[in-house]
């Protein structure tokens, strides 16, 4: 059997758009988080979530989470 790559799709950040090898499969605990929600992505810590398992790799996605208390109250909308 094939050892999996573990492959982190970034969201945000300077490596938006990229895709990172992590690690083997061999390596990681098991089973396999579904979801973790802190991981280093250089130049921020944040979670992901599984995503995929292919024959070759296991792909997990940075999760971005909208920041609620940036916004202001628009007073139109009242």
């Amino acid at each position: 059997m094939v050892d999996r790559r573990i492959v982190l799709e970034h969201v945000s950040g300077k490596l938006a758009g990229c895709y990172s090898i992590c690690g083997l499969v061999s390596a990681a605990p098991k089973p396999l988080p579904e979801y973790n929600p802190e991981v280093d992505m250089q130049d921020h810590v944040g979670p992901v979530c599984l995503v995929a398992v292919k024959r070759s790799y296991v792909l997990y996605r940075e999760i971005i989470t909208p920041n609620l208390a940036a916004k202001e109250f628009d007073r139109r909308q009242v």
